[in-house]
C-alpha cells in the first residue's frame, strides 16, 4: 500500500499540479487561521495575532516553497519545465539553434570516435576470446643483435615446441602471405595466411563462409 500510495502521488504531482498547488495554498492558509484562532484565544489582539502566527510558521512562501521542493516528482516536473522553456529560446533564434545544434552533434560524434578509437586500442584491442591473455612469442639469439637477433618459428620448431608445450594452454602457428582471387569481376590481391588447424578454436572465431579448418587438414 505505501508504494502505491507513493506512485499515485508521484503521478499526481506530475500531471495535476496546478490542483497541488491550489491544495497547498488551502492547507497552509488553513493552519495559518488556525495559528491565528489559538493566539487569539490566548489574549492577543487580532493584528499581534495573525503576525505571531507567521512569524510562527516561519514565512507563508517559504513553506510553501520548501513543500514543492521535497514533493514526490517535482524533480522531473523542474526538468520538464526547463526543457520547455530552452525549446522555446531556441523557437525565437532559429539560427543559434541551428548552431548548437550542430556543435553538440559534433561534441558528440568526436567524443563516440574518441572513445571507439581509445577503446578498441588500449581496452580490447583484438577482437577474440580472451584477447588479453594472448602471446606472441619469437625466438631470440642472446649471441647477435639487431634485427638478425630475432627470427619466427619454422615448422619443424612449431611442432616441437607444441609437442613438449607445458606453459601454455595452446599454441597456433601462422606465416602471412598474400593470396590472388578472382570474383568474377577481375583478380585482387588479399592478405592471407598458412594457419594451424586448430586456429578458428584458439581464437574463438568462425569462418564468414565455408567451413572451418578439420583436423585431416592438417
Amino acid at each position: 500500500m505505501p508504494l502505491f500510495a507513493k506512485g499515485r502521488s508521484f503521478l499526481r504531482n506530475l500531471f495535476s499540479s496546478e490542483r497541488v498547488d491550489t491544495d497547498l495554498d488551502q492547507e497552509v492558509d488553513s493552519h495559518l487561521e488556525m495559528l491565528i484562532e489559538e493566539n487569539i484565544r490566548a489574549g492577543m489582539p487580532p493584528e499581534e495575532a495573525q503576525r505571531a502566527a507567521r512569524i510562527e510558521l516561519g514565512g507563508v512562501e517559504q513553506v510553501k516553497e520548501q513543500v514543492r521542493e521535497e514533493r514526490i516528482g517535482n524533480w522531473l516536473h523542474s526538468v520538464i519545465f526547463d526543457c520547455r522553456y530552452g525549446v522555446r529560446q531556441l523557437r525565437k533564434n532559429p539560427g543559434f539553434a541551428a548552431v548548437a545544434v550542430l556543435t553538440l552533434a559534433l561534441g558528440v560524434g568526436a567524443t563516440t570516435v574518441m572513445f571507439s578509437v581509445v577503446y578498441n586500442l588500449l581496452f580490447n584491442p583484438f577482437p577474440y576470446r580472451a584477447a588479453d591473455r594472448l602471446m606472441l612469442v619469437s625466438i631470440h639469439n642472446a649471441q647477435k643483435g639487431g634485427p638478425g637477433a630475432v627470427r619466427d618459428f619454422s615448422i619443424p620448431d612449431f611442432i616441437e615446441y607444441q609437442q613438449h608445450n607445458r606453459v601454455f594452454e595452446d599454441m597456433v602457428g601462422y606465416n602471412s602471405l598474400d593470396v590472388l582471387c578472382s570474383d568474377g569481376e577481375g583478380t585482387r590481391r588479399w592478405p592471407g595466411a598458412f594457419v594451424t588447424t586448430n586456429s578458428f578454436e584458439f581464437y574463438g572465431v568462425s569462418p564468414l563462409i565455408g567451413r572451418g579448418i578439420a583436423p585431416e587438414d592438417g
